[in-house]
């Protein structure tokens, strides 16, 4: 096997997980790792004219980063339910925040808004506050939380 036969294994690498819980304002998706903690991926709608979806994901009730080791397969499952979610509710715009502290949340929110990029969305995370939509202005101001914001192409 070549290293790059390697990489992509790798990075094709996911949990299973049973499909999304789907409710008007709440998506949920549970999966387990291989020790058996629970990752939980709530999505949740914010009431208002914008379709605004906050995206987040929990390992064992813990935000931060856990140190579990399988980063890389956490990581592609979760895109896989985010991808799922866009295309079961199309939202408008996704939003998810780390703490500006946490580097590792901020770098990998950095690729998770890339890679969701490729399902249709912008990443406006840069735009001018006084530009986003009201939920998003309040989120984006939230003190010591970086915030990402992405619109539907």
């Amino acid at each position: 096997m070549t290293f790059k036969e390697f990489l992509l294994e790798l990075l094709n690498s996911k949990y299973d997980w049973p499909g999304l819980e789907s409710g008007n304002n709440l998506v949920l998706a549970k999966f387990e790792d291989d020790s058996g903690q629970e990752i939980v991926v709530h999505c949740s709608r914010y009431t208002g004219p914008d379709d605004l979806w906050e995206v987040e994901f929990t390992r064992d009730g813990a935000h931060h980063m856990t140190g579990g080791g399988d980063a890389i397969k956490v990581f592609s499952t979760v895109l896989d339910i985010v991808h799922e979610f866009c295309d079961a509710k199309d939202p408008h715009y996704i939003t998810f925040s780390s703490k500006v502290g946490d580097a590792s949340r901020v770098k990998l929110y950095k690729r998770l808004a890339k890679k969701v990029e490729a399902f249709g969305y912008k990443d406006i995370s840069d735009t001018a506050v006084e530009e986003m939509p009201k939920m998003a202005r309040i989120m984006k101001q939230r003190t010591g939380e970086h915030t990402f914001l992405l619109v539907r192409k």
